[in-house]
């Protein structure tokens, strides 16, 4: 909730204007590692390797492989019941998937992206990421 007392932080952005905010995370080690509150949301680019939709209400649990190689657990609550048909194909195609402000929770158990109430996703997007990840795999 946003009040009187609020702060908002600078995120730093490596990017022209006219480009996303939070940064896209090229690799997800690079991110997991980075334990400033400079990232607190970023973007992230993958194919999805595994899928499962868990108990709460329009969720899902997603692997994510980046043009690296590298694998991440992304959770993503609270779907629009008009996506939740876009995610289970992308899912069962294993498709590329664009995401959009999700925050970094660093764990023992390992770094994984949660979503926020400002995430929204893009299947099989046209973006430069997207076309590496699909040169590669």
């Amino acid at each position: 909730m946003i009040n009187h007392a609020t702060t908002f932080t600078r995120l730093a952005s490596d990017f022209a204007s006219g480009y996303p905010l939070y940064p896209i995370v090229s690799t997800v080690t690079t991110v997991a590692q980075d334990h400033t509150n400079k990232r607190r949301l970023v973007d992230v680019v993958g194919r999805i390797v595994w899928g499962n939709r868990i108990r709460q209400l329009r969720s899902f649990e997603l692997i994510l492989q980046d043009e690296t190689g590298n694998v991440t657990k992304l959770l993503l609550y609270n779907v629009p019941a008009n996506l939740m048909i876009k995610v289970i194909v992308a899912t069962y195609n294993k498709s590329i998937l664009y995401v959009s402000c999700m925050k970094l929770v660093h764990n023992n158990l390992g770094n994984l992206l949660v979503s926020t109430v400002l995430t929204d996703f893009d299947v099989e997007p046209q973006m430069y990421e997207a076309d590496r990840i699909r040169a590669r795999y």
